[in-house]
């Protein structure tokens, strides 16, 4: 296996946080955390492996992190952090980077889980964790943009993953 996306789906209880834990411990291939594998111990279980956290604001505080101080965090221990917002921003080996464009109709549920997905494909593709985050930002960030002009925000998280071929193909 070439990566994992870890997180997104799964019950925050203490159970399944623990399981998931474990997991992300004991993974050998590049990990892309998001959703529930976002907790205040996240940092060290991931500490020399390959590893992308894709947290909004909510999930940054959860974790006990500033946007202030993710760029010193992720050159520090060797991850690449994408915080999810009106404009993206990422820190990582590669540097810092942001991200604008999209609109609301990308809060909808499941556009999260599609950005981490198209990351780890990225990655399982060769591509650095870095570049594979700018570059996922972006394109979905562009499929928001492509069916808002046709649906205003009325779009799912299917209609944004139906864009992104199509982006890439173009990119």
């Amino acid at each position: 296996m070439d990566s994992a996306v870890i997180g997104p789906g799964i019950a925050r209880t203490s159970s399944s946080i623990a399981a998931v834990g474990d997991i992300i411990a004991e993974a050998t291939c590049a990990l892309v955390l998001d959703a529930a594998a976002l907790q205040k111990d996240t940092l060290e279980k991931v500490r020399g492996k390959n590893a992308v956290l894709t947290p909004h604001l909510g999930e940054l505080e959860r974790m006990g992190l500033t946007q202030e101080k993710l760029p010193g965090i992720a050159a520090e221990r060797g991850v690449t952090f994408l915080l999810k917002g009106i404009t993206d921003h990422i820190a990582g080996t590669g540097g810092t980077e942001r991200i604008s464009g999209g609109n609301a109709g990308l809060t909808v549920g499941g556009t999260g889980d599609a950005l981490a997905g198209l990351i780890a494909g990225l990655i399982a593709q060769g591509q650095h964790p870095f570049q594979a985050c700018t570059r996922a930002s972006s394109t979905i960030k562009k499929a928001g943009e492509l069916l808002f002009q046709d649906r205003g925000y009325a779009y799912t998280a299917r209609d944004v993953i139906t864009q992104i071929p199509h982006l890439l193909a173009h990119d």
